[in-house]
């Protein structure tokens, strides 16, 4: 689950600059790892700054473009194999870059 909280730096009727935080919430339970299908229970949670920008098309759709740098952290334990247990504990430090298409209903923008 991938939120963004933008708050409007530049907004008029054809763009929207927008600024904030970005924060990035996961839960697995099961994993493949090397074609091997593992289950156990794995949360994670990464922050970090996001950028995007809206461009407006008349009344129906806006394009958006948004880059974020995260860094978090991932915690739990796999099942291995034979009955034992495999702890995991690592640091994620990742960019993204998102398009997407966003379809307004009565609003003009």
């Amino acid at each position: 689950m991938t939120h963004d909280f933008g708050f409007g730096a530049l907004r008029n009727k054809y763009v929207r600059l927008w600024v904030g935080p970005r924060m990035n919430v996961a839960v697995y339970k099961k994993i493949n790892i090397n074609g091997l299908n593992i289950s156990g229970d794995v949360v994670g949670l990464a922050v970090g700054p996001v950028i995007g920008v809206n461009i407006h098309l008349p009344k129906v759709a806006t394009f958006s473009v948004a880059a974020s740098h995260l860094r978090g952290r991932y915690i739990g334990d796999y099942n291995g194999t034979g009955g034992s247990s495999i702890d995991l504990d690592f640091d994620v430090d990742s960019t993204f870059v998102n398009f997407s298409v966003l379809f307004r209903i009565k609003d003009e923008y």
